[in-house]
């Protein structure tokens, strides 16, 4: 027997019909009889055929139960299953279908008839192999794509990050950009397990976004050290210059994004969002642009209540870093005029995460 010749099992309690569907086949394909069931499956401890020729009317185990049996099992399921049948009724053709039979011949059959099936089963698996094939390798170049725009997305965060990083140095070496980033995460989280906002967050990947959130203060890298240093209370002129910072933040994130493509365009608009907005309050007091309520995009409101809560257990020039309580109340105390109420429901939930 070749080894590149197609495998056929015949499963047949009758020797004639053995023998005669072996002669006929022989020629073009290497055929394993089997006169029974239990005989089949010993054989498919030793083979992998590419076809099951199956009797339908077997004593102990009959053809549609072998066949469920071998549907059942992960290393048989896909061998494509050909009943052969003395019964000629549409029910039973109907019954041998449904287990997942690709053909159903009677018998006697016609010897060209039965060459001609199994050639147009066996080559239509051999095209849904290839199609998945082809499948595979399609999914690996777009994952392999997918991997690079992430790439790209991670070098574009990581220079962003570091240049956030330098405010935080020149703020003071105490200060907790790792807190504010975990308010954000756990935000993210507990409003997408409330489906809190579903209209917003809608195609959201939580991670993702999350990420986007990092250079949200990266415009303060503009302002000179002596206000944003300053011990002391800042005038009128010095908070007009600190309040341009979200604008400058929005603008060093546009500039990327119009080089960007893709996935990455997409986070840097969160980016943009968290940047542009997180000083703007739920009353409309806030700046830049006086948004209130639900005009300021999510991505503000959640960084409005990581923002305050990561500068309140920060060390600034002018004091010395607070407790995890006082900023929890000042929080708060800022719900329905500050912050958006719904989202401090939230904070309170995970709140305890942060200690």
């Amino acid at each position: 027997m070749s080894g590149d010749r197609k495998k056929i099992i015949v499963v047949d309690d009758n020797h004639v019909n053995l023998t005669t569907i072996k002669k006929t086949l022989s020629d073009m394909y290497d055929v394993y009889p089997a006169l029974s069931a239990e005989k089949m499956y010993e054989l498919l401890d030793n083979i992998s055929p590419d076809m099951i020729l199956l009797d339908v009317e077997m004593p102990l185990i009959d053809g549609y139960e072998a066949a469920r049996i071998l549907k059942s099992n992960a290393a048989h399921r896909d061998i494509p299953i050909i009943f052969l049948t003395s019964m000629n009724d549409p029910r039973s053709e109907m019954v041998g279908l449904s287990i997942g039979a690709v053909d159903y011949i009677h018998k006697p059959f016609v010897a060209p008839l039965l060459i001609k099936r199994i050639q147009t089963h066996l080559t239509a698996v051999e095209h849904q192999k290839l199609l998945k094939e082809r499948s595979v390798s399609a999914e690996e170049q777009t994952s392999a794509r997918v991997g690079e725009i992430w790439g790209l997305q991670n070098a574009i965060l990581a220079a962003m990050a570091t240049l956030a990083e330098l405010v935080s140095y020149r703020l003071g070496a105490s200060a907790k950009p790792s807190l504010t980033e975990r308010c954000v995460t756990l935000l993210l989280d507990g409003i997408m397990k409330k489906g809190l906002y579903a209209d917003e967050t809608a195609g959201w990947d939580k991670d993702g976004v999350a990420s986007a959130a990092l250079p949200y203060d990266i415009g303060k890298i503009a302002i000179s050290d002596p206000i944003l240093l300053k011990p002391g209370a800042l005038t009128a002129d010095e908070m007009a210059v600190i309040n341009t910072h979200p604008r400058l933040s929005v603008d060093v994130i546009r500039t990327i994004e119009a080089a960007a493509t893709g996935n990455t365009r997409g986070f840097l608009r969160h980016a943009g969002a968290f940047a542009g907005s997180h000083h703007e309050r739920w009353d409309g007091s806030g700046y830049p642009d006086g948004l209130s309520g639900r005009a300021i995009p999510l991505e503000g409101r959640i960084m409005a209540i990581a923002d305050c809560y990561g500068a309140i257990r920060s060390e600034r020039p002018y004091r010395a870093a607070l407790s995890h309580d006082e900023a929890v109340k000042a929080i708060n105390d800022g719900s329905g005029t500050i912050f958006d109420p719904a989202l401090v429901e939230v904070f309170n939930e995970i709140k305890d995460e942060l200690v």
